[in-house]
């Protein structure tokens, strides 16, 4: 994860604390057939503004684009 700039997985609940102490923002899905656990998640990453969150995959496209714009990445690494 360290080489990373950005983590792209499920909100699952031992995913998301690694990508916040490698300081990585998160892009997330949320739809219909996210596990009800993972939901909550999604919420935090919202609220925190760590990382963005799609209703599909059709979106990731945009989100990559959108989360590796200089200032938007900073903002976003600044756990």
């Amino acid at each position: 994860m360290h080489a990373g700039r950005f983590f792209g997985w499920q909100a699952g609940p031992a995913a998301l604390p690694e990508a916040m102490m490698s300081k990585l923002p998160v892009i997330l899905e949320c739809n219909a057939w996210t596990l009800p656990q993972e939901r909550y998640n999604t919420e935090w990453v919202r609220e925190k503004r760590v990382g963005i969150v799609l209703r599909g995959i059709s979106g990731n496209r945009r989100g990559v684009k959108q989360l590796l714009e200089p200032a938007t990445l900073e903002e976003f690494r600044a756990i």
